[in-house]
């Protein structure tokens, strides 16, 4: 058998590529608002109220070519030691499972879909749909899965400019980021060493291990 040695070059990182959770210790609630008036123009806050100590929830709306949108945000204070946030997933990376389940699962007072996920692979007949998220994910240091490439991602077109290694992060040190994680690794066999293009991830790069 091959040993496969992956590593992440930023582990530092507590991935927000799936779902995050905001938990602040001791205290649980449901995200619920009121919604006013639709929004003349710009967007504007209809409803604030605090989840719990550090986090707290807004509605906003406004409007657009076709009608008024209608969103919701959750601050939180990453300074306040009530304060934790992580990743919510699966136990298998290719399992699926609803964010409500998983926020109320971990406790969490907020559970936020911060990516897109292989759910429809029509295009592909004969091939089954996994479920798992385009982007890489780490959880409590632990690297789960890679990227899968750009032009082999479920989802809208990117951005230009942006990858599917592009991540939201919070640091060990509390602190938040927006940077791109790279998958650095090596598979080890006795005819070689041989770069590792993926990991746990639903598709690697033509020629890829």
């Amino acid at each position: 058998m091959p040993r496969v040695s992956p590593r992440f070059a930023l582990l530092a990182v507590a991935v927000v590529a799936a779902s995050v959770l905001v938990a602040p210790s001791g205290h649980t609630a449901a995200a619920t608002s009121g919604h006013a008036a639709p929004a003349a123009s710009g967007p504007v806050v209809t409803s604030t109220r605090a989840l719990a100590p550090g986090a707290q929830l807004s509605t906003f709306q406004v409007a657009t070519a076709t009608g008024t949108a209608t969103g919701d945000l959750v601050a939180v204070d990453l300074a306040d030691r009530r304060v934790s946030v992580g990743l919510l997933h699966p136990p298998a990376v290719s399992a699926r499972e609803p964010v409500s389940a998983m926020t109320a699962s971990a406790h969490a007072v907020a559970g936020v879909n911060a990516d897109f996920f292989d759910i429809d692979e029509s295009q592909h007949p004969g091939v089954a749909a996994t479920g798992s998220s385009d982007g890489p994910e780490i959880a409590s240091g632990r690297a789960l899965k890679a990227a899968v490439p750009n032009s082999q991602r479920f989802g809208p077109g990117l951005a230009p400019g942006t990858t599917t290694r592009d991540v939201i992060g919070v640091g060990v040190d509390g602190r938040a980021r927006l940077d791109s994680l790279h998958l650095t690794g090596t598979v080890l066999s006795r005819y070689g060493r041989f770069p590792l293009a993926g990991l746990n991830q639903y598709a690697v790069a033509e020629g890829g291990i």
